[in-house]
């Protein structure tokens, strides 16, 4: 009888992490986006329901700090893996940046359809506000027409307040629908690629 072995091979490498300090800046983000909500209408992106903001409130002047507390506290950790990765497999210099950053408000009833982020290196979401059952982010297996019914196709992750989760950018995903009368709060950003 032949004993086969079996090797994973190509992971998908997505970033996690919960943030230590985060409730120090928990009421600050959620208060920006009342105060946002006031001045602006929804954009209609991937939102089925709610409230998503512009994609560029990393350049407004009422988010520029809180931006970069994200950016150089929540972000660059991860972005400092992937730069050594890109050094050690000969890409040296390689640097990774903030493209732009916006929010998701998701009361009862509103979810996001799947999509992707083009033109991005890797995406990712932080919970703001994150009341249990208010809506799982589901990643798709990007080997799902290949190995359907040999693997899982989808990996659930459930909202958890300051919780940030990093994922390549062209995998499809969704945010399934807000099950409780809480609403929902998360920032969502990307971030590119510069391979010298």
């Amino acid at each position: 009888m032949i004993e086969y072995g079996l090797m994973e091979l190509f992971p998908t490498p997505v970033h996690t992490a919960l943030i230590p300090d985060f409730s120090e800046h928990r009421n600050e983000i959620i208060d920006y986006t009342k105060q946002y909500r006031m001045k602006y209408e929804t954009v209609q992106v991937s939102n089925i329901g709610g409230y998503q903001s512009s994609s560029d409130i990393h350049q407004d002047p009422e988010f520029v700090s809180i931006c970069q507390w994200i950016w150089d506290d929540v972000l660059m950790p991860a972005c400092d893996v992937m730069s050594s990765s890109f050094e050690v497999n000969d890409f040296p210099g390689t640097k990774l940046s903030l493209n732009n950053i916006w929010f998701n408000c998701n009361p009862n009833g509103a979810w996001n359809m799947a999509h992707t982020h083009p033109h991005c290196f890797y995406s990712g979401v932080l919970w703001v506000k994150a009341p249990a059952e208010s809506g799982d982010l589901v990643l798709h297996s990007p080997h799902a027409h290949a190995l359907y019914g040999l693997e899982h196709s989808v990996w659930n992750i459930p909202p958890e307040e300051g919780r940030v989760v990093l994922f390549p950018s062209n995998l499809q995903h969704h945010v399934n629908s807000n099950s409780t009368e809480d609403e929902r709060i998360s920032l969502s950003f990307n971030i590119s690629i510069d391979i010298p």
